[in-house]
């Protein structure tokens, strides 16, 4: 990803975005899986698109993500970066895990892009600036990608994600492994 993530809505839902839900649902977008099992009922999340990794956008993880008027960070939400990729974290439970869904505009797949899970964990923070990372395992590849980050929050209650990424793709032979991985990050 390059440049900035903002939430969408403005307003994030604890519960998860049933209007990201339903634009899915009307366009054949599977929705997300469940939580695991004895998992709480809280965690399920909607499902977040992957990103593309291409050297733009999500396909460059670390893009910032952005939201309006918060004193604290709160990853709960859709969320979406400057390609227009989307990403929808659940509720965070008490042990800071939270599971999602992750729909990338960009990808150098040869492949329709179709939404991808996501599942993470974020550090607990009393001063509202957590740290965070997760995986998206690419419905559409045999690709796999980690972002880590912080979720900042300004002097006007925007919330920012500052990210980084790695992405590995599938090689047939270890002789490949050299190009089999690439990331990037973007400080804003």
């Amino acid at each position: 990803m390059t440049g900035i993530q903002s939430k969408t809505g403005l307003q994030a839902q604890t519960t998860g975005p049933p209007s990201v839900r339903s634009i899915w649902g009307s366009q054949g977008i599977p929705a997300p899986p469940p939580p695991p099992s004895g998992g709480q009922s809280n965690l399920s999340l909607p499902p977040i698109s992957p990103p593309s990794f291409q050297n733009s956008a999500f396909s460059d993880p670390s893009h910032s993500l952005c939201s309006v008027s918060r004193a604290k960070c709160i990853l709960t939400g859709t969320w979406q970066n400057d390609l227009g990729s989307n990403m929808t974290i659940s509720a965070v439970n008490e042990a800071g895990q939270f599971y999602g869904s992750y729909l990338t505009t960009v990808s150098a797949a040869e492949k329709p892009i179709l939404v991808s899970p996501l599942n993470g964990s974020q550090h607990i923070d009393d001063m509202g600036q957590p740290t965070f990372g997760f995986t998206v395992t690419w419905s559409f590849s045999d690709s796999t990608t980690v972002f880590v980050g912080q979720c900042f929050v300004d002097d006007h209650g925007e919330e920012t994600l500052q990210t980084m990424w790695l992405l590995r793709e599938k090689v047939k032979s270890a002789e490949d492994n050299w190009k089999a991985t690439t990331g990037d990050r973007h400080w804003s």
